[in-house]
């Protein structure tokens, strides 16, 4: 008796049901460039490293993972917070990307703290000097940051949309610079440190100039104060 052995010859890749890949991009939080030598590790629902990368001169990373499972996306870099992500399963392709922010920056004459330590400008409303509640919320944030070292001083810079005129304008971007450095000295600021400077309708951010027909959301970028480190 003769058994029957069969042979078959496959023609057609063989498609991994299991493989997948997790890609993305890894920049700088305020300037938008591109990290390199990020490191981008995935861990697992157990808490175990599957893959680690780094991100090429472009800021980019490819890994390879199970299809079928989630993972924990952890991205960082000296002098940058971590950030992580989680990704979803069952996807054979997924982007996720991060943007880091600088933790430890040269804060040198003439950097703008709302830039460099992510503080939102603070903002005014029309024909108004004071503290809005949510703009106290955001000065929290400076004063952290002055706390934090102690021997900055800072010009606060204040600034108008151009409705009204130019000498009142200029008036009123003074009251809102001094009323800004004021609630920082009410908070412990040494008034040393601070000085508060109205450049008015001078240096607006758009074309917003007299006469021109703007929006009020367009008119509110302008009606800004900024926070200049000081020699």
């Amino acid at each position: 008796m003769y058994d029957n052995i069969y042979s078959f010859l496959e023609t057609l890749p063989i498609i991994d049901v299991y493989a997948a890949v997790i890609e993305g991009t890894v920049i700088d939080k305020q300037t938008g460039l591109p990290l390199k030598d990020a490191s981008v590790v995935l861990t697992d629902s157990e808490n175990k490293v599957f893959e680690e990368a780094n991100t090429n001169e472009n800021g980019q990373y490819r890994m390879f993972t199970n299809k079928f499972e989630a993972y924990f996306v952890r991205a960082s870099l000296d002098n940058y917070d971590a950030d992580e992500s989680l990704t979803q399963s069952g996807l054979a392709h997924q982007e996720v990307s991060f943007k880091l922010q600088l933790n430890e920056v040269a804060l040198v004459p003439g950097t703008d703290l709302a830039k460099v330590l992510n503080i939102p400008i603070i903002y005014f409303d029309f024909d108004k000097s004071d503290i809005r509640k949510d703009a106290q919320v955001e000065l929290e944030k400076l004063l952290a940051a002055l706390n934090q070292y102690p021997n900055l001083k800072i010009q606060i810079r204040a600034h108008t949309d151009s409705r009204g005129n130019d000498a009142y304008n200029k008036a009123l971007s003074q009251r809102r610079a001094t009323s800004t450095l004021n609630s920082l000295v009410a908070n412990g600021i040494d008034a040393t440190r601070l000085s508060a400077v109205g450049l008015g309708e001078t240096e607006l951010v758009n074309n917003c100039n007299n006469g021109v027909d703007c929006s009020e959301e367009e008119h509110h970028k302008n009606r800004r104060s900024e926070f200049i480190v000081k020699e």
